[in-house]
């Protein structure tokens, strides 16, 4: 596949901008801009709150695994060997191009670690070989069933607030998506996210981190919903008295 830029340029239409789309506007994980705002494209895989943080719903597409036919230095396309436990179903198919947007891990084992953003994939439909496309040419050979590696898909092409204490968020949705429609995920900058009582409310209480259903609570160390949790960013601004306000937080997941 031909690669794209990773940036929509120009000012966006707000009907557009803050609306879901039946139609694919803009390919999958796109940045726009807007002020001091950051947001990238994607599809939603079930009903989306925008109170709430939503999730990737993929976990990593195919597992360590080998190379499957050696690549010389710069080769920009390497094919791997996709297991039948591989793919979203676990049952080794991954379509065509599933993968766009995502990226892959490949281990030398000789050299250092390679990481490359995939732009291709052929498909899968059970366990056989898969070829990856990748942004830029490897730096080393690799040898067919000695060396591996690991995939995962884009974090935007299937997200859902599904309660998983085992998912990241990637962003706020700007519209209430439902299934198989695009939008635009707010992703830094001001916004507002359901909080959590104590959140914003004691002495230097500033930090604030997602729990597994999208909401935002305090970074509480004693707490063990949340001392792991991850980082969503800080409150900008109480209410009058020092209450807590709304509170409008300075979102801190992908500039």
């Amino acid at each position: 596949m031909e690669q794209i830029p990773n940036e929509v340029t120009g000012k966006l239409h707000t009907s557009e901008f803050y609306a879901m789309h039946t139609e694919q506007k803009h390919e999958i994980g796109m940045r726009y801009r807007m002020d001091d705002r950051v947001f990238h494209y994607a599809k939603a895989g079930a009903t989306l709150n925008c109170d709430l943080g939503c999730s990737p719903y993929n976990q990593q597409i195919v597992a360590y695994t080998t190379i499957a036919e050696d690549a010389i230095i710069g080769d920009t396309k390497i094919v791997i060997d996709v297991k039948i436990t591989d793919g979203n179903a676990g049952n080794g198919e991954v379509a065509k191009d599933a993968l766009f947007g995502g990226y892959i891990v490949i281990f030398p084992h000789d050299q250092n670690a390679i990481s490359r953003r995939i732009i291709g994939n052929t498909a899968t439909t059970g366990a056989g070989e898969m070829t990856i496309e990748l942004d830029a040419g490897i730096p080393v050979a690799l040898s067919a069933n000695n060396d591996n590696a690991e995939c995962m898909a884009s974090p935007y092409a299937d997200v859902r607030t599904d309660g998983s204490t085992k998912k990241s968020v990637i962003g706020i949705p700007m519209v209430a998506a439902t299934a198989d429609k695009y939008l635009w995920l707010q992703t830094w900058g001001p916004c507002w996210v359901a909080p959590q009582g104590a959140v914003s409310t004691g002495e230097n209480d500033r930090q604030v981190v997602f729990r597994h259903d999208g909401s935002l609570d305090q970074h509480d160390s004693t707490d063990d919903a949340v001392k792991f949790g991850q980082h969503a960013g800080f409150v900008l601004c109480n209410a009058r008295g020092d209450g807590q306000g709304a509170a409008f937080i300075m979102l801190q997941i992908c500039p």
